[in-house]
């Protein structure tokens, strides 16, 4: 319980002294995109330090998120929104909070990735059929607006496999997590941001695959919210409102359908993996 309170007056500290406001943020329906691509966990520093060798990223402005975790930002953009907006609107998640957070029966399309396309072995949801799932649905007329949540820079790193089943069984079996372990000293916070950084250019591949194969004028990439690495004896990320999770990213930029990459086809089976599973894998359960 101390340390509870220490940390929640840690963050209420923190807000004023940044003057980032405490409780609140603008609905992502509330601001203008035709494609909203979200990067699960990704803070606006790491998204500035990879992408500098991309034209669309030479700068990171910012917004204040809804939330400061994924399913609280799921719930508050989508069961908050009015239901004339969500007429139009396709959402195609890797996020397994999905299945409680959004109106399935408001929404005109959900595909739901994580469901048929999980790596048991990453312990993750890859980008890739994503980004094959977004293109598709780009390329529907049905869809006005669209918004593709992937889950990199979100641990587990694929490219190093740091957080992942393979790295360690005990992160898999959820008796010890990630930021335990980083928290705790047995993992150094150097080498988790490398690998943080790693995975957040691995899906960057990927979102400019996406940018190469739609048609959207206007096209926004941000985060549900962001990443604690000791940040006020934070790590991870959870219901703390601090800053550090709650600043995300706000890029705006434009794609156009080159028709290069055609979408593969999955066949929709449900993985032998349970969601408490997958949730566990991602270190919320």
């Amino acid at each position: 319980m101390f340390r509870r309170v220490t940390t929640t007056l840690q963050t209420v500290a923190f807000g004023l002294y940044h003057r980032v406001p405490y409780n609140v943020g603008r609905p992502v329906f509330e601001t203008d995109w035709d494609v909203l691509v979200v990067l699960d966990a990704c803070r606006p520093d790491a998204l500035e330090a990879a992408g500098r060798e991309r034209e669309w990223i030479s700068h990171v402005p910012t917004e204040v998120s809804v939330g400061s975790n994924s399913e609280e930002w799921i719930s508050r953009n989508f069961r908050e929104a009015r239901p004339e907006t969500l007429d139009h609107t396709g959402y195609v998640t890797g996020n397994p909070y999905s299945a409680e957070q959004v109106p399935r029966e408001r929404i005109a399309h959900l595909d739901e990735v994580w469901r048929y396309a999980w790596d048991d072995d990453a312990g993750t949801m890859p980008p890739r059929p994503i980004t094959d799932r977004a293109i598709a649905a780009a390329r529907d007329d049905r869809l006005d607006r669209l918004v593709v949540h992937y889950m990199q820079p979100h641990f587990p790193s694929i490219p190093s496999q740091l957080g992942s089943g393979k790295e360690t069984g005990e992160w898999g079996e959820g008796r010890v997590t990630l930021w335990e372990r980083i928290e705790s000293g047995a993992i150094d916070v150097a080498t988790a941001w490398e690998a943080y950084l790693e995975n957040l250019e691995f899906v960057l591949e990927e979102v400019e695959l996406l940018l190469d194969n739609v048609d959207a004028d206007d096209v926004v990439v941000t985060a549900d919210h962001g990443e604690a690495f000791g940040e006020w004896g934070l790590y991870g990320h959870g219901h703390q409102p601090a800053p550090i999770l709650r600043r995300v990213p706000w890029i705006q930029t434009t794609a156009r359908d080159s028709h290069r990459h055609e979408p593969a086809e999955y066949d929709g089976r449900s993985q032998n993996v349970t969601r408490d599973e997958q949730l566990r894998a991602l270190g919320y359960r």
